[in-house]
């Protein structure tokens, strides 16, 4: 938004980052006129791919009581440089029977990941309850407290690092995730919602992105809702 704002000073930003259930209806009904999101309509809308993310499993090591677990464990390292191979993907979940996960609010996008990458272990007697935000759910699954579905995105921003965190990538095709900057098709050429797509793909491509969310994790933190 500040490359953005630089750029074209004369355009008027309004910034919501609430996640609406209807954002496709609120796109059609010319409510918005783009959008960061990971499904859209191809008929609709004109998508383009900003950001490819993998869904993983984060815990504190303390709660691998089960020594199968071992061979699946990866470091931050390995997760960030995608290092690891297929082999170690998990895929056996009832693996994770004895350890407690933090759920999400019913209905949630986070609430159907996890309901689609662990099934039943997603509403397990275990689970623990949800706490009000991301960065919370991550200082607390650094304290040991319980299992987190993440993603590789947070790990690379997030400063809450430690040798004693190990991530677990589920082998499932739910676990892959590309986020898209969409607009309406009906959008002239030279509408703004065009060139603030052109200015993300540039922010994305210079690997600026990253450090910026690294200098602001604090304010994510504290105003991450979703």
């Amino acid at each position: 938004c500040g490359d953005f704002a630089a750029q074209y000073p004369h355009v008027r930003l309004k910034v919501n980052t609430h996640v609406s259930e209807s954002i496709h209806d609120e796109l059609r009904q010319q409510t918005l006129d783009l959008a960061l999101t990971g499904a859209y309509d191809p008929h609709d809308h004109i998508a383009v791919p900003l950001l490819e993310e993998r869904i993983i499993i984060a815990m504190h090591r303390s709660l691998m009581k089960n020594d199968r677990l071992l061979p699946y464990a990866l470091t931050a390292e390995q997760i960030l440089s995608r290092s690891y191979t297929e082999e170690q993907e998990m895929e056996d979940f009832s693996l994770f029977c004895d350890v407690p996960f933090f759920r999400f609010r019913k209905g949630s996008l986070a609430y159907q990941q996890m309901a689609k990458i662990l099934g039943s272990y997603a509403a397990t007697p275990h689970t623990m309850v949800n706490a009000p935000n991301r960065g919370i759910h991550y200082s607390m699954m650094c304290a040991g407290l319980g299992a987190l579905l993440t993603n590789d995105t947070h790990i690379a921003v997030s400063p809450l690092s430690s040798e004693d965190i190990v991530f677990f990538v589920p082998h499932c095709p739910e676990s892959h995730r590309t986020l898209y900057l969409i607009c309406r098709r009906d959008l002239p050429q030279n509408h703004p919602a065009h060139r603030f797509i052109d200015v993300a793909i540039e922010r994305m491509r210079s690997g600026r992105l990253f450090s910026l969310l690294r200098n602001n994790q604090h304010y994510l933190c504290k105003e991450d809702q979703s």
